[in-house]
């Protein structure tokens, strides 16, 4: 059951979403609630790398 679930999200202005070629972030998400009567946390970090114009993208060995 979900009571009172909730997601906030940070998103940079208009203005400031064109990323440059190269550029490398986190994407980050962090959750948690209560089970029971105990609280549960979970978390995942993503890397991201920007790729723009003519690059080609990286070899993944599939």
């Amino acid at each position: 059951m979900v009571d009172h679930a909730r997601v906030i999200v940070n998103v940079l202005p208009r203005s400031h979403t064109v990323l440059p070629n190269g550029m490398v972030f986190a994407n980050r998400v962090d959750v948690g609630g209560m089970h029971g009567i105990e609280w549960v946390i979970g978390n995942s970090t993503a890397g991201t790398t920007i790729f723009g114009g003519n690059n080609r993208l990286p070899q993944t060995g599939w």
